[in-house]
């Protein structure tokens, strides 16, 4: 769990209220569901009545359930509620936002015929014998929900707290559910990038880096968030020149105060004038990330 969600529980909620009421989409109703835990927090709880406030001009449906199944307990919720209301239900997890105008748009320019769901990934994984949504934030169309529901009775989760059973029941669950409806599942890898939050913390970036993503995880640590700006490739930032051209830095780091020419920049090089190595484009980005990670996260050498 990253520390600044530990620090502040309603972090996730306040991403999504920025990203939905600053990007343009055509979700007119959105569901905030609630997983209840026993100990309220008060600054959660705020953040949740002010969301139909925030997103004006939109359907806010604040959903409370019993802590069960995670996220696919969730959609069940909803979909058994309001699955004859709509087309498409877009399943977004509580640390993913969307980050680009119209990313719904995009999602579904993806559907063919016969497709039950658009996921950031989808691939085989080690221990399951068939392929099934593992990145799964995207778009699932209400059509194979309901085929899923007449088939099987009901959507697959689990009803226990493990997090591996609620993963296998679920999310693959789910997956292989759609397929054996006679739907098919499909990524968006053809034309995005899909950052995933590892376990470990640890980004991974699936897909082409230099193609963007429509879904990215809400919270980064500040090495993930470096690491993120340095493999991206988009703007090659070159050590070897940036070493040549500051020579102090490879005095640093040789004596162990930096770990690398990119920690230095990061950290100092960007803010001082002249930035000696790097091109403008890339030193504009850093230092809005940096910036933003000083209010957030600590950042070490």
């Amino acid at each position: 769990m990253p520390q600044i969600y530990r620090d502040d529980r309603s972090f996730y909620l306040e991403q999504h209220m920025i990203q939905l009421t600053k990007l343009r989409h055509n979700c007119h109703t959105i569901f905030l569901v609630v997983n209840e835990c026993p100990e309220k927090n008060e600054a959660f709880e705020t953040k949740l009545r002010e969301a139909p406030l925030r997103l004006e001009g939109r359907r806010v449906d604040i959903v409370r359930r019993p802590n069960v199944g995670m996220s696919y307990g969730a959609l069940a919720d909803v979909f058994e509620r309001h699955g004859d209301e709509f087309d498409y239900f877009l399943l977004i997890e509580d640390d993913y936002t969307p980050v680009v105008d119209d990313f719904d748009k995009e999602i579904l320019s993806f559907f063919g015929e016969k497709t039950g769901w658009v996921c950031g990934r989808y691939a085989g994984c080690v221990g399951y014998e068939r392929a099934h949504a593992s990145i799964s934030n995207g778009l699932v169309s209400a059509e194979a929900l309901r085929a899923v529901k007449h088939k099987f009775g009901c959507l697959p989760y689990s009803s226990g707290d493990d997090y591996a059973d609620n993963e296998f029941k679920g999310q693959v669950g789910l997956s292989w559910a759609i397929l054996d409806s006679g739907y098919e599942i499909k990524d968006v890898l053809s034309r995005y990038a899909s950052p995933f939050l590892n376990s470990d913390n640890k980004l991974v970036i699936y897909g082409d880096r230099d193609k963007g993503c429509l879904i990215r995880p809400s919270v980064v640590t500040g090495e993930n968030t470096l690491s993120l700006l340095r493999d991206t490739n988009i703007f090659e930032f070159d050590e070897d020149a940036y070493l040549k051209l500051n020579p102090d830095v490879r005095e640093a780091i040789a004596s162990g105060e930096f770990c690398s020419a990119w920690r230095h920049y990061v950290l100092y090089g960007c803010h001082e004038p002249g930035h000696r190595g790097v091109n403008d484009e890339l030193n504009n980005i850093v230092l809005r990330v940096t910036d933003a990670m000083r209010r957030h996260v600590s950042v070490g050498r």
